[in-house]
């Protein structure tokens, strides 16, 4: 069964806590993709006009539009399972439900923040092994190397046979040895990071502010891409980045919040073949659709930034937010030679083509519903930017889907 798009964050109370500690990036990964976190015992369940209330006891952990899950429910058993919250109380969440008006009887029952529904192959010392759990999905594995402190390192493999053992990784050694970067803190010790993990069952977005300011993200992917060509077995992605960028006062190439425009090799995003299948690990880039135009002047900037594409936010004939999706091009070095392709489209994440950062219009976290295209979707944003440096863009998450 496929898991529908949820998401966390640091800011929710109880969250798993980001430092530059080892182990702390693999706690996060394990409650939000495999496990869930925030359990919290169930004191009633009242559904009146097809809305439950869940009361429980503690601190609140939710807000509306993350996937939430009870156990425990003896009747009405429609209750149970995961469900999407549409509103948040003090102590209480509630969500949509077909269930009949009534109080419902309770055996132990818990609620907690849904995991996003991956499965955790292996587990070693702040080592980790995880793949998505929907059959549709390629199959690739995430490889997780949580023993450093400031950043943590990733492979994708096709498969692996134990903690330590995988076959046909992305990237190659010869790329670089031990894998790529994901930046949890500029320092190594115990003050706690900024994070967000957006996703669905065959793809997630980590989102992390190692430096000192709370906005500049810098967001890691990994999972099945939207693939231009159909049944790709090869169609996942790994972003990061070639060298420790926790501190970096500069672009860190592989963040999917950057379109990267430029003909160079090492880009940070990385496919395990080409979509013949043949071949090994293929080097790519995060490029937006809106800067193929050919007055988006820089040619390496961050989403939402002035010089990314269209003029600025709001569209002056209808007021509009114009959002493009972020491809997956390659292979790098080729683009100008005509030889390189849209892999395909990183799913869930939406580049905003104009100058949205500029004079400030979204924050952290904000919402905006949907229009066009999206109506139906809710959209959160986000603010990228250089780990310990300038250069602040914008990004919006689908936080409804379905992605695909």
């Amino acid at each position: 069964m496929a898991h529908e798009v949820t998401y966390a964050h640091s800011q929710l109370a109880g969250a798993p806590v980001l430092t530059g500690q080892a182990g702390s990036l693999a706690t996060i990964l394990d409650a939000v993709l495999c496990d869930g976190w925030g359990t919290k015992t169930i004191a009633s369940i009242v559904v009146a006009a097809g809305v439950a209330t869940v009361t429980f006891s503690g601190t609140q952990t939710f807000e509306p539009d993350v996937a939430i899950e009870i156990i425990g429910v003896a009747t009405p058993g429609a209750l149970n399972g995961r469900q999407r919250a549409i509103s948040t109380g003090t102590n209480s969440v509630s969500f949509a439900t077909s269930a009949p008006d009534g109080t419902a009887t309770l055996s132990t029952a818990t609620v907690k923040n849904a995991s996003l529904g991956w499965t955790k192959l292996f587990t070693g010392t702040n080592t980790r092994a995880y793949k998505s759990a929907n059959s549709a999905s390629t199959g690739m594995v995430l490889y997780l190397n949580d023993t450093g402190t400031t950043s943590g390192r990733v492979l994708g493999y096709e498969g692996m046979t134990d903690i330590s053992t995988g076959r046909f990784p992305f990237p190659l050694s010869g790329w670089i040895d031990g894998g790529l970067f994901w930046s949890k803190s500029a320092t190594a010790n115990a003050t706690a990071r900024r994070w967000l993990i957006v996703g669905d069952d065959r793809t997630f977005f980590f989102c992390s502010a190692p430096g000192t300011s709370i906005y500049n993200y810098t967001v890691h992917g990994f999972g099945d891409l939207i693939a231009t060509r159909p049944n790709d077995p090869y169609a996942c992605a790994l972003s990061g980045h070639f060298a420790e960028s926790s501190g970096l006062n500069g672009y860190p190439l592989g963040c999917v919040a950057i379109s990267d425009r430029t003909n160079a090799q090492s880009r940070g995003v990385f496919v395990p073949r080409l979509h013949n299948g043949m071949g090994a690990s293929i080097n790519c880039q995060t490029f937006g659709a809106g800067q193929v135009a050919a007055w988006a002047a820089a040619p390496q900037t961050y989403s939402g930034m002035a010089g990314y594409g269209i003029g600025q936010f709001p569209h002056v004939p209808d007021n509009a937010l114009i959002l493009n999706r972020a491809m997956v091009v390659g292979p790098t070095g080729q683009l100008a030679t005509g030889a390189g392709h849209i892999r395909g489209y990183w799913p869930g994440i939406l580049h905003a083509a104009q100058d949205v950062a500029g004079n400030n219009f979204f924050n952290l976290n904000i919402k905006v519903d949907g229009q066009g295209d999206f109506t139906g979707r809710v959209l959160m944003h986000e603010r990228p930017g250089q780990p310990s440096g300038a250069g602040m863009g914008s990004v919006f998450f689908d936080v409804t889907g379905p992605w695909r």
